[in-house]
């Protein structure tokens, strides 16, 4: 047997190497795209191909939409570690500073829910929350939950009022589940509903008959509805019929 030389190959090596087609283009998935290019993809996609990004891939829709448009949840108990009856001022700054600087490292970019818990106690927090819902309105938010009841709700006559001038025709249209709790609902006159709320549950919420029977009016898609402890002066009428799933709760 001959001997050969280290470093030579033999013409029964080439032989045997694997051919390489240089046409193959290298593989590559959504997922190894780092998350910043996954947001900046996901904010420039208008909201029908936002939807459809489901057929592209499992892996995109499940595992990469995850990290780029993330959930937002601000529980001031669990941020503060205290029970709710035991929140102080200092509390309740810290808290408003937190979700203030994680929104700054968002800015820009799509997030899929958010929600904020904190005790509505006094009007001064209304400004830091019209930032927040401001917030979701610009970062493509499907789903918006405020839960502001205070533990001794009844006692307090202040709601926060949901600041309708924040969005647009665009905007409003994004939003499929809302949660809205501690919060007065007065629409302008030119408001035409959330055409795509699918979702919406009030609680305590301040709302006259009429405004309330226009809002449900125009939602045409409702597939839940839950209105708890908010007085009515009357009963409710709307033009499109209520979904089956529908609690009143006095």
């Amino acid at each position: 047997m001959a001997n050969h030389p280290t470093g030579q190959q033999t013409t029964s090596d080439y032989d045997r190497a694997t051919p390489t087609n240089i046409n193959t283009r290298p593989s590559a998935r959504f997922c190894d795209l780092p998350p910043d290019i996954l947001y900046r993809i996901a904010s420039k996609l208008p909201p029908k191909e936002f939807a459809r990004t489901s057929v592209l891939s499992t892996d995109w829709f499940r595992g990469c939409m995850r990290s780029a448009c993330p959930r937002l949840t601000f529980d001031v108990v669990a941020m503060c570690k205290c029970e709710m009856e035991d929140l102080l001022y200092t509390h309740v700054w810290q808290f408003v500073s937190e979700v203030n600087g994680v929104l700054r490292k968002h800015h820009g970019k799509v997030v899929e829910t958010l929600q904020v818990k904190i005790n509505l106690e006094h009007s001064i927090l209304a400004p830091h929350i019209d930032t927040w819902v401001g917030f979701a309105a610009i970062s493509r938010t499907k789903n918006l939950v405020l839960d502001l009841k205070p533990i001794r709700f009844w006692e307090h006559d202040y709601r926060y009022v949901f600041p309708f001038q924040l969005f647009d025709r665009e905007s409003i249209s994004r939003l499929q589940h809302m949660r809205l709790s501690f919060v007065s609902l007065d629409p302008p006159s030119q408001f035409k509903g959330f055409p795509n709320l699918r979702k919406p549950h009030l609680q305590t919420v301040q709302v006259n008959r009429k405004d309330l029977e226009d809002v449900l009016s125009h939602c045409c898609i409702l597939e839940w509805l839950c209105i708890d402890r908010c007085r009515l002066d009357d009963e409710l009428t709307v033009d499109s019929p209520l979904p089956p799933s529908t609690l009143l709760e006095s």
